[in-house]
C-alpha cells in the first residue's frame, strides 16, 4: 500500500495574481505582506508586471529597484486609503 495519492487542490484557490487588483478603477495603492515579513508597496498599476504563468510578480519601485515576488508567499494585501493629494485641516 503506497502513498501515490496526490494532495487535492482547492478549485477555488489559484496561485495567480487576481486581475481585479490590477484592473481596479480607480487603482488603489496597496502593500504586499510576504510570509517572510517583508512588505512590498505597490504604488501604481504601471509598476507591476506579471509573469505569463501568473505566479510571479515583478514590482518596480520609484528608485528603479525591482522586487520579484512568488505569489504563493503573499500572506496579506493591505490597501492604502485613497487621497486626492489635499491635506485635510481642521477648521478653527
Amino acid at each position: 500500500m503506497g502513498c501515490d495519492a496526490k494532495p487535492q487542490r482547492d478549485p477555488g484557490h489559484d496561485n495567480r495574481a487576481d486581475p481585479r487588483i490590477f484592473d481596479a478603477q480607480p487603482f488603489r495603492p496597496f502593500v504586499l505582506h510576504l510570509a517572510d515579513g517583508r512588505e512590498i508597496p505597490i504604488l501604481h498599476r504601471e509598476f507591476m508586471a506579471s509573469a505569463p504563468s501568473g505566479r510571479t510578480l515583478a514590482v518596480y519601485q520609484p528608485d528603479d529597484t525591482v522586487n520579484s515576488v512568488d505569489l504563493l508567499l503573499v500572506a496579506d494585501l493591505e490597501f492604502k486609503p485613497v487621497t486626492n493629494g489635499k491635506s485635510k485641516r481642521k477648521k478653527d
